[in-house]
């Protein structure tokens, strides 16, 4: 109750506020980096990282927002959205995307090329209940087993929430980004391309986390050959 309470609260102040200002979507999926980059983006003095914008609506039994429109423009800053979270709020992707578009929001996505490794990662969050790793942190977490019908459903829920994105991006101006090859062995050309594209000028970050290991799949995973992998 306290947390439904503490929600709508937020989203209370949300509507009795004026837009101060436009700001920047982060569209990603989970395990895709997207704390990465928006910890280094937001090290610039002039982006406020937002964080997950309707993360604290996820647990509510009753999730949805009476304008997501109107909400998101109450935070102006860096705002991270996610496809399988504006669903669970009552948002359209496509056409909030559209609107904050129509507003002067300049857009980031960011995905991550293998859907495989990105639903075994998921997986193992929720195992190992590690969901990020700060950059002093050295501990390797012990190997786990993994259901196979588990990773298939993993699996299809994130090809589901890639054709989703594909969807709301249809048409729509946005800098495209992938893990793989513009965060996970360095990060220093894609924040110069991220300020470049949000017309602000360079600015010097440090990387505040990790990767949640530096092991190889199959040091992590005991049964990858079960998945298929």
């Amino acid at each position: 109750m306290k947390d439904w309470l503490r929600a709508r609260a937020r989203e209370l102040r949300a509507y009795l506020q004026l837009p101060q200002g436009s700001g920047v979507v982060l569209l990603a999926d989970y395990r895709t980096g997207s704390t990465l980059l928006a910890s280094l983006l937001g090290q610039h003095p002039q982006v406020t990282d937002r964080g997950d914008l309707f993360l604290g609506f996820m647990q509510l039994r009753f999730s949805r927002v009476l304008d997501p429109l109107a909400f998101v423009l109450a935070h102006p800053g860096l705002c991270t959205l996610r496809v399988a979270q504006l669903e669970r709020v009552g948002a359209r992707p496509p056409q909030l995307l559209a609107q904050l578009a129509a507003h002067g929001w300049p857009l980031i996505y960011l995905r991550r090329r293998s859907l495989q490794q990105q639903a075994l990662s998921n997986l193992l969050a929720r195992r190992q209940r590690r969901w990020h790793r700060p950059v002093h942190d050295g501990r390797e977490l012990p190997p786990v087993r993994l259901d196979p019908a588990e990773y298939r459903a993993e699996l299809q829920r994130r090809q589901r929430v890639r054709r989703l994105e594909g969807e709301a991006l249809a048409g729509l101006s946005h800098l495209a980004l992938v893990y793989e090859d513009d965060l996970q062995h360095g990060y220093t050309d894609a924040i110069g391309r991220c300020f470049e594209y949000l017309g602000l000028p360079p600015v010097a970050v440090q990387p505040r986390w990790q990767p949640t290991s530096s092991l190889s799949w199959h040091q992590r995973v005991l049964n990858l050959g079960e998945l298929g992998l």
